[in-house]
Formats: C-alpha cells, structure tokens, sequence
C-alpha cells in the first residue's frame, strides 16, 4: 500500500491548493509515502506515520511551512531525494520543523532532505554496526547526494553518526549558526566540495579520525570562526586539495 506521487497539494495531485488540510490520520500497512506527496501543503501541521513504512519519497513534505512536528518511524530506510533538484527535497522548506530524529534504519538520505528548514536539533540514533566477511559496512548511512543540511540557519551543532560513510556536495553549506561539529570514525568519502562552507564552526571533532583519503576543495571555506592551533588529518589522507 502506498501513497502515490504527487498526491496532495501539488499542481498535478487531486486535492491541489486544498489549504484546509492541517493533520493527516494515515493507515497502517502504508509501506511507501509517494515522491511530493504531500508537497506544498503549506497548512499541514502534524502527520502521523505508521510503523510499516520504509520509504519516505522525494519531495514528500516539501515546503510544508507549517509542519511542526514529525515522527520517522524505526523501519524506515530510504529518506529519499534528487541530487540537484530542490524541489525533490523529502524534507526541505518545513521551516517550522525544529526537532527530528533520524532512526538507525536508515541507510540513505537524498538530496537537499533538509535543507532550509528551520531544524534547531538532529538526533541519529546510534546503531549496532553490520559488517561482512571482508569487513565492509553493510548498515552504513549513505548522504552522498547534494546539500543536505544546506542553509539549516537555526542548527547549531551537528553530531554525525558512526556508520555513515558519505556526505555530499554543499553538505551543510549555510548554516550560518553551526559552530559545533564531529566526525565519524566511519566517514570515507566527500563528494564534491564546499561541505561546510560559510557555517560558524568554532569546534571539529573527529577529523582526524575518518577514513577519508582527501578533504576536497573548500569543505571548510568561508569560516572566520575556526582556527586551528593544529589541524589534525587522518591517517588515511593522501591528497589536500585548496580550501
């Protein structure tokens, strides 16, 4: 059972600029929110989420300015979104959305999935780490699509999760009050660049603890607030591009 694609509150969904939805009641067995389900349903204030689903779709709450509160339940996986499309942001816009936790179920999150919104606190419940018999990760978080976190300006620390192993382009880029951040020991790759440009970092945990091989071109450029007496790289670094 799923709800479709588009299908509430956009321009092609059967109830399009229906202002008067403020709750949304959804059924057990609902194993999949459609891509921008409920995009656009800028009166939405609370919505419950049955403990069956796994996916939450592209866009699926999508500048719902007014949702206050949302509960991702423990089976979810995929938080998905697009790489380069805004629009396609499971989360992005819902700037009255201050809180969220993000369950150890989880192994992607997409492009922009947070992005401007006006999350103060993100929680990641710790997980139980999965390896196989050649010692690769098989439960790892995986935020290697586009900007994330981009302009969460009300975010002021960011304790990233054992297991994750990517982080993309323009991560957290724009949080402009983001002063505190760590590192997991797990994290391997960088895609692209500009990860944490133009935050208030004042603190970085962890950096020298990653398995990252590089750091990219201006993961931390724009910040007067960082100084580093030492900056400390992992031992697995071998190449440092300008940033």
């Amino acid at each position: 059972l799923e709800i479709g694609n588009y299908a509430c509150c956009h321009k092609s969904g059967p109830l399009h600029n229906d202002s008067k939805i403020k709750s949304v009641q959804i059924e057990a067995n609902l194993t999949k929110i459609g891509n921008a389900a409920f995009q656009e349903c800028i009166l939405l204030e609370t919505i419950n989420i049955p403990s069956t689903v796994t996916e939450i779709g592209a866009g699926a709450f999508s500048t719902c300015e007014s949702l206050e509160s949302i509960e991702i339940p423990s089976g979810v996986t995929t938080i998905d979104g697009e790489a380069l499309r805004a629009d396609r942001a499971a989360f992005g816009g819902c700037t009255a959305l201050k809180t969220i936790t993000i369950p150890a179920s989880v192994t992607f999150i997409g492009g922009y999935a947070f992005a401007s919104s006006g999350l103060e606190t993100i929680t990641f419940e710790p997980r139980t780490l999965v390896y196989d018999e050649d010692g690769n990760l098989t439960n790892g978080l995986d935020m290697s699509q586009y900007a994330a976190f981009e302009n969460c300006k009300s975010l002021k620390e960011l304790i990233l999760p054992e297991g994750l192993t990517k982080i993309g382009n323009c991560f957290a880029k724009g949080c402009s009050a983001l002063t505190k951040l760590s590192l997991p020991s797990t994290l391997s790759v960088l895609d692209g660049s500009q990860h944490f440009m133009s935050t208030a970092l004042t603190e970085v945990i962890g950096l020298e603890n990653t398995q990252l091989t590089y750091l990219s071109d201006s993961m931390f450029r724009g910040i007067k607030t960082w100084k580093p007496e030492v900056l400390r790289l992992p031992n697995t670094c071998t190449t440092l591009y300008g940033y």
